[in-house]
């Protein structure tokens, strides 16, 4: 984030193209775990998308996937029938509108390794924003692909889940 609080270019980018590609699906899955009785996961897909939702601004999709997350605790569904269609259209408008803006980027063209020195600076510079759950963790990427044995954390981070993210950079600091 800049001084004025708002993102990036590069992180609102890097946002936007996680976003269409995380959440393409999302609302098939929602509904289908609602509807099969997987409370716990419709519950965490229903955070994880007002997470990702909040980060990009869309304050509409935000409130209506709280609202179903609400309606999701205690491992019983109360969702209406109108929730989720409005999460449907919401989640669909919003999508259809990031759609031209997604810029995927080249994967990093260097090939070169970190050695385990350089790699143990990078993880412990991104431990705090992990543990925070700040959304900067993104500009990591590029040289966490350096990084070998790196790719669950790289998964974690792209798909917002920062409590497993931390869990797999301990690990992967161990494995240093």
């Amino acid at each position: 984030m800049n001084r004025n609080g708002r993102l990036d270019n590069g992180l609102r980018q890097t946002l936007i193209n996680l976003f269409v590609r995380n959440n393409a699906d999302t609302f098939a899955k929602l509904e289908n775990a609602v509807n099969t009785g997987d409370i716990r996961l419709a519950h965490r897909l229903a955070h994880t998308l007002k997470s990702n939702a909040g980060q990009l601004g869309h304050t509409a999709l935000q409130q209506i996937a709280g609202d179903i997350e609400e309606s999701l605790m205690n491992g019983e569904s109360f969702t209406s029938p109108s929730q989720m269609e409005q999460l449907r259209v919401e989640l669909d408008t919003f999508l259809a509108e990031l759609a031209p803006l997604v810029r995927e980027n080249a994967a990093p063209r260097t090939v070169e390794l970190l050695d385990g020195k350089t790699a143990l600076k990078v993880l412990n510079e991104l431990e705090p924003l992990l543990r925070e759950g700040d959304p900067e963790c993104l500009s990591f990427i590029e040289r966490l692909y350096l990084i070998p044995g790196s790719e669950e954390l790289i998964d974690h981070i792209e798909s917002f889940d920062f409590r497993l993210a931390a869990e797999s950079l301990d690990e992967l600091k161990k494995g240093l």
